[in-house]
C-alpha cells in the first residue's frame, strides 16, 4: 500500500500594514469614541453588511472592555471606512482550501477503507486458522479409522465394528460439511480483502494526484498582508484582503482596529496586535496583557 504525503505550503501571513500620515488633529479615541462605516463588501465574500456590523461590534467589545468605555461605535457617516477587498490571495487562498479539503476526505475515506481492510483480514485469520483445525481434525479421524479398518479384516468384521464404522463416517461427513462451508466462507472473505485492496490502492492513487495537484500549486512561500489601515489627513480606512472564515476576519479586523486606536506591533505571538497570525485563538478571541498594557499605555501618555 503507498504512503500518503503532503508537502506543506509555508505561508507568511502578515495582519496587518499600516500606513499613517498626520491627521489635522481630532480627539483621540482615548477621549472620544472611533466611528466607523461599512463602505463596501466585494460580492463574492460570503457575508453582508449586516454580519460584517455584527462582527465589528463584537470587536469594539474586546476592546472597549479595557476601559470600560466604548471606544469604536457604528455610524453610517463613521470616519473610518471599512472595506473587504477580494484579492488575488483570497482567491488563492480559497482554491487551497478547497483542495486541502478534497484531500483531507480522501485521507479519512483511506482511513475507513484500512479499518475495515484490517477487521476482515482478522476475520480471515481466525476463520483460516479455524479451518486448518477442522482440516487436520478430519485427517486425523480418516487415517484412524483407515488404521481401524486394517485390523479388523484382519480378524473379521463384527456387526458391533459396522455400527462403530458407520458413526464415525458420519462424523468425518459433519466434519467434512464443515471445512467445506469454511472454506466457502474463506474464499468470500478473500474476494472482500482483495476487493477492499484494490479500493485502497484506487483511493491512495487519487489521493497521492491531489497532493501532487496541491503540491504544484501552492507549495511555495507566500507573504501576504490580510489587512492594512491607512489614514492620510482625515481619510481613515482599514482594508481586509484575505481571511479563510469570520473568526479570522475578527482577528484581522481587531488588529486593524488596534491600529486605528493608536497602538503599534506588539512582541507576543499570542497577541492580537503581534504582526504575524501566528499563535492567536482565533475561535475564542481575546486581548493578550500586551495588548492591555499596550492601549492602557496609549491612553495614558
Amino acid at each position: 500500500m503507498k504512503n500518503i504525503i503532503l508537502s506543506i505550503a509555508l505561508f507568511s501571513v502578515f495582519l496587518a500594514a499600516v500606513v499613517i500620515i498626520p491627521s489635522t488633529g481630532s480627539p483621540g479615541p482615548c477621549v472620544e469614541p472611533l466611528t466607523y462605516r461599512i463602505a463596501s463588501i466585494d460580492p463574492r465574500y460570503d457575508i453582508d453588511q449586516k454580519q460584517l456590523t455584527k462582527i465589528m461590534k463584537d470587536v469594539g467589545k474586546l476592546w472597549s472592555t479595557v476601559l470600560n468605555k466604548p471606544l469604536i461605535n457604528y455610524n453610517e457617516s463613521g470616519e473610518i471606512a471599512i472595506h473587504l477587498v477580494y484579492s488575488d490571495n483570497q482567491y488563492k487562498s480559497r482554491q487551497e482550501q478547497k483542495l486541502s479539503n478534497k484531500i483531507e476526505v480522501k485521507r479519512q475515506q483511506i482511513t475507513l477503507l484500512k479499518q475495515q481492510y484490517e477487521r476482515l483480514s482478522d476475520l480471515y485469520e481466525k476463520k483460516e486458522n479455524r479451518l486448518k483445525k477442522l482440516f487436520e481434525n478430519h485427517n486425523q479421524m480418516v487415517q484412524r479409522l483407515n488404521e481401524s479398518f486394517v485390523k479388523w479384516r484382519a480378524r473379521g468384521i463384527s456387526e458391533n465394528k459396522e455400527h462403530i464404522i458407520r458413526e464415525k463416517k458420519r462424523q468425518i461427513s459433519n466434519i467434512k460439511y464443515r471445512v467445506d462451508q469454511q472454506y466457502a466462507e474463506i474464499k468470500s472473505l478473500r474476494n472482500r480483502l482483495n476487493q477492499k485492496s484494490k479500493q485502497l490502492n484506487a483511493l491512495t492513487t487519487q489521493t497521492n494526484e491531489l497532493i501532487k495537484a496541491y503540491n504544484q500549486k501552492f507549495a511555495e512561500i507566500r507573504e501576504f498582508h490580510q489587512g492594512r489601515y491607512v489614514q492620510r489627513g482625515d481619510l481613515r480606512m482599514i482594508k481586509i484582503f484575505q481571511f479563510n472564515n469570520r473568526k479570522e476576519l475578527s482577528l484581522v479586523l481587531a488588529h486593524e482596529i488596534g491600529h486605528a486606536l493608536g497602538l503599534d506591533h506588539v512582541e507576543n505571538p499570542e497577541s492580537i496586535m503581534y504582526y504575524l497570525m501566528s499563535e492567536q485563538n482565533v475561535v475564542d478571541l481575546a486581548l493578550s496583557k500586551e495588548d492591555i498594557e499596550a492601549l492602557e499605555n496609549h491612553c495614558e501618555s
